[in-house]
């Protein structure tokens, strides 16, 4: 998840604590609080803001929905709006700006973060830098840097303390000390799939399913290997299932 560096304009003391504590012990950075229209503009012209959380009834004759309208005139910065009102009326003005999210008052910290995530999920400007080869992973392997495509990653082992990927055409299996956890966030293809605990799965490579096991097509050409099976947990089974279009036999 990219870090974010994030503008607050509230004005209730309490509020501002809390959401400062909750944004940085998620990563986030706040580069300043503004209470007044002129506090945020001086703000994000002066450093780079990636997202405002805007509470929408501020003191005075400047509102959130005012910054919100200058925010999106002048710098197309992303916004939030917190609010303790959700009213029908307000809701239907607050959504006519295209806010990424709301987050009503009182709110906990869980609720913060699941509205930011959702924010970064929605706002192309949120996410993390694209790789400059999107389709392909950079494995150490003997001192050097092999480039490999995703789409020839077989499948992913977990292994005590670190996890093997089998690429296609390959005899031995790459070997990097990352987690499984952390390998499956990187592979990006739509057709990966995490079937248990120790194993990420391509189902491009799927050659049948029997039982309580997945079976991959024979990936290393050349050789007379059959298909890999691969252990599905019973209770990840049905969806697996779910992901996959099957017919019915009679």
């Amino acid at each position: 998840m990219k870090p974010l560096k994030i503008l607050i304009v509230e004005d209730d003391e309490l509020t501002v604590e809390l959401l400062t504590v909750t944004l940085q012990q998620a990563g986030h950075s706040v580069v300043g609080v503004a209470r007044t229209l002129a506090e945020a503009v001086r703000i994000s012209q002066q450093q780079p803001v990636d997202l405002a959380l805007l509470d929408v009834h501020l003191p005075g004759s400047e509102d959130g929905i005012a910054i919100a309208r200058m925010l999106m005139q002048q710098d197309r910065i992303p916004f939030l709006f917190i609010t303790g009102q959700t009213g029908a009326t307000t809701l239907k003005q607050l959504k006519a700006l295209r806010p990424v999210g709301f987050l009503s008052k009182p709110f906990s910290p869980v609720d913060l973060i699941m509205q930011i995530d959702l924010a970064i999920e929605r706002t192309p400007s949120l996410h993390a830098p694209s790789s400059l080869l999107p389709d392909h992973l950079l494995i150490p392997d003997d001192g050097r840097l092999i480039p490999v495509r995703q789409s020839d990653i077989v499948f992913a082992e977990a292994r005590t303390n670190f996890t093997c990927l089998f690429v296609r055409n390959r005899k031995d299996p790459f070997v990097v000390t990352d987690n499984l956890k952390n390998i499956a966030t990187r592979l990006t293809l739509p057709s990966f799939y995490r079937v248990s605990r120790s194993y990420v799965v391509n189902l491009q490579y799927l050659a049948y399913i029997e039982g309580n096991k997945l079976f991959l097509t024979s990936f290393d050409e050349g050789t007379a290997n059959g298909p890999r099976p691969i252990p599905i947990p019973a209770d990840t089974r049905p969806g697996l299932l779910k992901q996959l279009t099957v017919l019915r036999a009679r």
